[in-house]
């Protein structure tokens, strides 16, 4: 009968030795009080060292040098293309337009199979001459955009909000 305390004694101290091995004084990035596996500043000439190309040129397109293109964003079509498409921030239509930009809401039609709308300028700004539309700025809910005119000279900026879903 003393070989089975003997046994379970023997793997207690197993398993406590083996859970001792996988702690290490070092915690990972981002966790309080230690150092980070892979600090920047061992990294930063490798990856500095990568290539920085493109498997194809960047598209036409509307956006501040320096942003990084918006791909799959709710306002991506006022980005890419040959001209601008209208997006959605519900519950409303935004549109640039060649002198300048549109809202509204949106006449919405349901059939048996499909749901659609089109874009409506209910409210619009125009300027005298066309315009020409840069994103200047983006976050999650909001895409701000500047607008100046055959001269690049700075007509104003315009600001639009989507509301998160959910």
């Amino acid at each position: 009968m003393i070989r089975r305390p003997l046994v379970v004694a023997a793997l207690s101290a197993a398993l406590l030795l083996t859970l001792s091995a996988c702690t290490s004084g070092v915690s990972p990035a981002g966790s309080t009080g230690g150092d980070a596996v892979f600090p920047d500043e061992a990294v930063a000439d490798t990856v500095a060292r990568l290539p920085q190309e493109s498997v194809a040129p960047m598209p036409a397109n509307r956006l501040a040098e320096g942003l990084i293109p918006p791909t799959n964003r709710w306002f991506s079509g006022l980005v890419f293309g040959e001209a601008p498409e209208p997006v959605f921030p519900l519950p409303l239509t935004f549109s640039l337009t060649d002198t300048g930009f549109a809202f509204g809401v949106p006449a919405v039609q349901t059939g048996a199979d499909t749901i659609i709308t089109g874009p409506s300028s209910d409210v619009s700004a125009a300027f005298p001459a066309s315009v020409d539309s840069t994103v200047v700025a983006y976050d999650d809910a909001s895409v701000t955009i500047a607008l100046r005119d055959a001269d690049d000279t700075a007509l104003g900026t315009v600001t639009v909000c989507s509301p998160p879903i959910g």
